[in-house]
């Protein structure tokens, strides 16, 4: 297909006008929070969201996704003098040797500080070499103001995240079914061991699976939660917050009971009919090349702008499938999403025909009317 002029066409979803409403999220005592909707991709709601900050034992969120992502889950460490730590622990024993799929329920349902440490002696170059990687993935993820110096999360300097990051670790953390596996366990006897999680929100909240607590006295209370009901996952992070049993119970309903799903472009729905030169069809159906769904409030769902750019016309042959163009959702003139076009039918290449006599005589004159600016 040829390069042709883009055209803009604007329009409004067909959706009921309403007024806007309100939509700050209920008040919380957290120094710093996010509500990250996972399955959309969307933050719903944030406070301070991107101030730096120390986040405790939420760190092991990042050591257990670093630990399955390079190491198998059968690999032992004998335990060692070197590998004790101070605070929580999972009470691992001198000389004990225990399959890393044990230390990382360690890890996340006691808080074991002295597993992190073991876990980190995996790496080339123990510890050093294990932070290096904890960080080399913050990188690899996008994150620009997260910065690891232990496995553990025990206050030290440069150690920090922000809430809306650390969401994003969360998020990349759920993806792994063995990590879901581990985080949304309540309790239960692994390596000789009776294990409780120390999120009481997975014995208490509709839908939690996951993900992590966390306390030092730099940090305060830190918390990270993660919601499933109806296929959707809600994150919500705090930071340095007394409360953050209630107010992680308290954002969880805002944000299923404000926030629904809206299917904004459905695959394989006709978008437009586009204009086809020299083809067996004069014209050929543009569809959707896939769904977007997005969660969003009733008020935000009327305010929703849709953009489609197509070409004004495709030249003959077009293949089905063949890109088309793209449409973009936009809330409030950011965009929220894009979805591609393509075309939904193949139209060939016309076979040119002898002109007959009248009609030679009608493009004459046709041309020579055009020429002239008749």
């Amino acid at each position: 297909m040829k390069k042709v002029i883009v055209i803009l066409i604007i329009c409004s979803l067909v959706l009921p006008t309403t007024v806007r409403a309100e939509e700050a999220a209920p008040s919380v005592s957290a120094a710093a929070w996010a509500v990250y909707d996972a399955t959309a991709e969307r933050f719903l709601a944030t406070g301070n969201a991107d101030e730096q900050r120390r986040m405790a034992s939420t760190t092991k969120i990042m050591t257990a996704i670093v630990a399955l992502e390079n190491f198998p889950l059968d690999a032992e460490v004998e335990f060692s003098r070197e590998m004790m730590a101070e605070g929580s622990s999972m009470y691992l024993k001198l000389g004990e040797k225990v399959a890393l799929s044990d230390l990382l329920r360690g890890l996340m349902m006691m808080s074991g500080n002295d597993a992190a440490r073991a876990i980190a002696s995996l790496a080339d170059g123990g510890e050093e070499g294990f932070v290096e990687l904890m960080n080399a993935k913050a990188k690899s993820i996008g994150l620009k103001s997260t910065s690891f110096a232990n496995p553990n999360g025990l206050d030290a300097e440069g150690h920090c995240t922000t809430a809306r990051e650390l969401a994003l670790i969360a998020a990349e953390g759920m993806k792994n079914e063995t990590f879901r596996e581990i985080v949304s366990t309540s309790s239960g006897v692994f390596a000789g061991r009776a294990m409780t999680n120390h999120n009481k929100l997975l014995r208490s909240v509709d839908g939690c699976v996951g993900v992590k607590t966390g306390y030092t006295t730099g940090a305060g209370r830190c918390l990270v939660s993660a919601v499933e009901r109806d296929g959707r996952l809600i994150i919500i992070t705090t930071l340095y917050d007394p409360n953050d049993w209630r107010d992680h119970k308290a954002l969880a309903e805002w944000a299923f009971e404000r926030y629904s799903p809206v299917e904004l472009a459905k695959e394989g729905s006709v978008v437009e009919y586009l204009p086809v030169e020299g083809g067996t069809s004069p014209k050929a159906a543009v569809c959707a090349a896939e769904s977007l769904v997005l969660s969003l409030s009733q008020d935000e769902t009327a305010r929703v702008e849709k953009r489609v750019y197509l070409p004004k016309f495709a030249y003959a042959p077009i293949g089905r499938g063949e890109r088309a163009g793209e449409i973009e959702f936009l809330l409030d003139g950011e965009t929220i999403g894009r979805v591609e076009l393509r075309f939904d039918a193949e139209v060939s290449r016309a076979v040119p025909r002898e002109l007959n006599f009248g009609e030679k005589v009608k493009d004459f004159f046709e041309t020579l009317a055009w020429k002239l600016g008749l």
